[in-house]
């Protein structure tokens, strides 16, 4: 028994040392902006499962937590059992006391007649049965001190076991906390990444403007050159005036040297903003995926420890039916399901499958919520009470990031089916220049898409899922607080029971 408590210390202590996911988020290694939007709806899918998989683990410790207070509520009826039959003992001892003094009297009031007689001393048949009756009652008494300090070692095996299970509770409890932050971080990280990215749509839109502009002053001065020559070229046969030719070099040098100028400054708006833009995206879109694959990770951490705080109230559930037998009480009221194929409709006090399962359940239900509510989404438009952001991810994109996402199967304990992460060399490298001309400003103005109903709704519609993720984790979190809050007037009663049982507990929760 103290070889399994050790082991159940160690399960309980949660100090897991699991090996390091593999990570199957692979960034954008180079290309245009189109898989910048691609990278950008895969990381927001991704944090939608991962929000998902975090409600799912607040919801198995919260059972785990309702377990436990059952355990606590069997354990003081076994205490209170013990305390009567404590006093049933008692009773007993008084009872022999008695029958003694009864014995001792009856003795000596044989011994003075015996005296008074002189006659030879008889057995009395009343003093017979009183020593029978007495060694009865020692033996029953003797197998009842037994029984007690049998049952009192359980209650005591019971009480540590009962620490480890909330000590286990509290460490996933913090975890759980710590990934949810890290949850909301990401999604904050997200729309900071969706504000720079439409802040560089507006530089872009105002640089195109100030190109529009250049050019029209461009052609205007071109057609002002232009008249200029031919108004010179039919006054050749006329003779030419001295003070238009002294003029024309004057006005010809600033307007050509500032026509220089605006083309130098042009080119140099081309090559440069749209390599910052990129440059910028690209490191934002790194430091998303370290945080993603450090999450995963402690999911997975979470997801192991979830599976030992099983195994260990398995055990205690065994030994809790194995004492209640033992006593003749009622067997507790939690049914345990081991059963692999109940996840989601199992009662309370079930066990949940394993983590692979789940996994693949929740990837299932993922891909048929987000068709589901992409076909809802073009069928209808979008709720005017919430604000939306626009953004320009077109729709071609979004089902290429699916097609990558169905690909590249998420697992919740790290693992990938192929690929690693790059590095940050690589994922900071620039697309490559263009060799080509440079395109004209009617060309830019022809890339942008006209499909802007479409990618609304679509960027609408991944806003809806990530505030609807928001708010059913707060949701969680709040009736998580609140079950713990409860569980605390259970344990603080349970600390005064007989027999030295609170000592355990100060002991075991001084221990954790």
């Amino acid at each position: 028994m103290s070889n399994h408590g050790h082991e159940e210390s160690q399960h309980g202590s949660g100090r897991y040392d699991p090996p390091p996911p593999r990570s199957e988020i692979s960034g954008p290694t180079g290309g245009t902006l189109e898989d910048l939007r691609r990278s950008v709806v895969a990381l927001r899918r991704r944090v939608l499962r991962l929000s998902d998989d975090l409600r799912l683990a607040i919801r198995r410790a919260d059972e785990a937590a309702d377990r436990n207070r059952e355990h606590v509520c069997s354990l003081e009826s076994l205490e209170m059992m013990c305390a009567t039959q404590g006093g049933e003992i008692g009773r007993y001892r008084a009872e022999i006391h008695r029958l003694r003094e009864e014995r001792d009297a009856l003795q000596s009031s044989l011994e003075s007649d015996r005296i008074i007689g002189l006659e030879p001393p008889q057995p009395a048949p009343e003093i017979s049965a009183l020593e029978t009756q007495i060694v009865d009652l020692n033996r029953d008494l003797d197998r009842q001190s037994d029984e007690v300090h049998h049952r009192q070692a359980h209650i005591d095996d019971l009480s540590r076991d009962r620490g480890h299970l909330e000590s286990t509770i509290r460490h996933l409890t913090s975890e759980m906390t710590q990934a949810g932050g890290e949850i909301l971080d990401l999604q904050q990280a997200n729309h900071d990444l969706d504000r720079s990215r439409e802040d560089a749509e507006s530089t872009l839109s105002a640089t195109e403007e100030s190109m529009r502009r250049t050019r029209s002053e461009l052609d205007r001065v071109e057609t002002e050159l232009i008249l200029s020559r031919s108004d010179r070229a039919d006054r050749g046969p006329s003779g030419p005036d001295p003070q238009s030719s002294q003029a024309d070099p004057q006005l010809m040098g600033p307007t050509q040297a500032g026509l220089d100028q605006i083309v130098r400054e042009r080119d140099s708006q081309q090559d440069q903003i749209p390599q910052k833009a990129y440059a910028e995206r690209e490191r934002t879109i790194t430091e998303n995926q370290a945080q993603i694959r450090t999450l995963s990770r402690d999911l997975s951490k979470v997801v192991r420890e979830r599976d030992a705080l099983r195994h260990e109230y398995t055990a205690a559930f065994q030994r809790l039916t194995s004492i209640s037998a033992t006593i003749g009480a009622p067997p507790p009221q939690t049914q345990l399901r081991l059963e692999p194929g109940s996840d989601t409709d199992q009662p309370a006090g079930g066990i949940p499958r394993s983590p692979s399962a789940e996994t693949s359940g929740s990837e299932d239900q993922d891909a048929d919520t987000s068709k589901s509510k992409r076909s809802r989404s073009r069928s209808t438009s979008p709720s005017p009470s919430r604000p939306q952001k626009k953004r320009s991810v077109p729709v071609e994109a979004d089902d290429e990031s699916m097609d990558e996402e169905d690909e590249s199967e998420f697992d919740l304990g790290g693992g990938s089916t192929g690929g690693g992460s790059p590095s940050p060399d690589q994922a900071s490298t620039p697309p490559a220049k263009d060799s080509g001309p440079r395109q004209s400003s009617g060309e830019v103005i022809e890339v942008r898409s006209g499909s802007d109903e479409e990618e609304e709704e679509e960027n609408a519609e991944v806003a809806d899922d990530l505030y609807e993720a928001q708010t059913l984790m707060a949701i969680s979190q709040s009736r998580s607080e609140a079950r713990r809050g409860e569980h605390v007037s259970p344990q603080r009663g349970s600390s005064g029971s007989p027999g030295g049982s609170d000592g355990s507990d100060s002991d075991t929760g001084s221990g954790g």
